[in-house]
């Protein structure tokens, strides 16, 4: 624990130091707002941070996010994942595999409630897709805990939107309704601008998100690197970034998997990531010369300007602060 972190402690909720650790980890993951107020005010402080992390440096906010984690992270590692539902409720399940089994059920449950009543619920599968943050060998680290497929996925997804802003440039400009105030908040209305080729933007991305989605979908249904976790370190020389990807191998590995000791679990699985880097480099090459091609395609076919209008339209509504901070 940093000497300011406990220093925070000491001076507002020194009974903390008293506790023992099942005691600690339960007080962890339950709501106290208060104290967490003062805690941030006292490191921020200490760390010569201005209050409120938009006005902060990138350094300061690494700064702060290592100082506080011991107080938010769980474990020997400090481990912690960056989502609303981190909570007690993460207790009730002995392992990643139960977690994973919930949160399947619940998101198959809500596509028949939600979308379509006569949704066919996928099969049980691998679906962790996590972004966290824990000590990994002393070191503060951002995580990222993906299925090899989503993985691949979001890898995928990344290329695209370099891919689009290489060879059909664009932004989104304030559309005919955007900032409309409504009941609610404002509405959120945007139109892409890409120079008059709209429509070639439109279709490849259209193409590029079908032909991720395809390899996707047929990427869950197999386990096809074992039952291991494998570490793949981001790729960014950004030192107040510093990332790790934790890729799980099959949906059968998360049963060794726990969110207390997350860091030493996958430790014991860690596999060779040596076969999963080549099928990564693979599919990168695949989908780079599919978009070239399909690109080449559409300028000889179609007015670079028109775009097919979508059968249905969404409205985004932004509640009133929602954006506060952001640019």
């Amino acid at each position: 624990m940093h000497p300011f972190l406990r220093q925070a402690l000491m001076k507002y909720h020194g009974e903390y130091f008293a506790m023992s650790e099942e005691e600690q980890t339960l007080f962890k993951l339950q709501d106290h707002d208060e104290l967490d107020e003062k805690i941030e005010i006292f490191i921020e402080d200490k760390i010569g941070m201005p209050h409120g992390e938009y006005e902060a440096s990138p350094e300061q906010i690494l700064e702060f996010n290592k100082v506080k984690l011991p107080w938010l992270g769980i474990g020997p590692n400090s481990f912690m994942l960056n989502e609303w539902g981190w909570n007690e409720k993460i207790l009730r399940f002995k392992n990643l595999y139960e977690a994973n089994e919930h949160n399947h059920d619940f998101q198959e449950q809500g596509m028949v409630d939600d979308f379509d009543k006569d949704y066919v619920k996928k099969p049980l599968y691998n679906r962790v897709s996590e972004w966290a943050r824990a000590f990994v060998d002393d070191e503060f680290y951002y995580l990222n805990l993906f299925n090899y497929a989503i993985w691949l996925y979001y890898d995928a997804d990344e290329l695209m939107f370099k891919w689009l802003d290489e060879n059909l440039p664009y932004d989104y400009v304030p559309g005919k309704d955007d900032g409309k105030k409504v009941k609610g908040g404002t509405l959120w209305d945007k139109d892409l601008d890409a120079g008059g080729k709209e429509g070639w933007h439109k279709h490849m991305s259209d193409y590029a998100h079908e032909w991720t989605s395809d390899h996707f979908d047929v990427d869950i249904t197999e386990n096809r690197f074992g039952n291991y976790v494998y570490t793949v370190d981001h790729e960014t020389d950004d030192l107040t970034d510093p990332c790790l990807a934790y890729v799980f191998g099959s949906l059968e590995v998360l049963h060794d998997i726990t969110y207390y000791d997350f860091i030493n679990d996958c430790k014991k699985l860690e596999g060779d990531p040596t076969e999963l880097l080549e099928l990564q480099a693979i599919r990168r090459t695949e989908f780079q010369v599919a978009l070239d091609e399909e690109f080449r395609r559409i300028k000889k076919t179609m007015p670079p300007e028109k775009v097919e209008e979508d059968t249905k339209k969404f409205g985004v509504t932004v509640a009133d602060g929602a954006l506060d901070g952001l640019e």
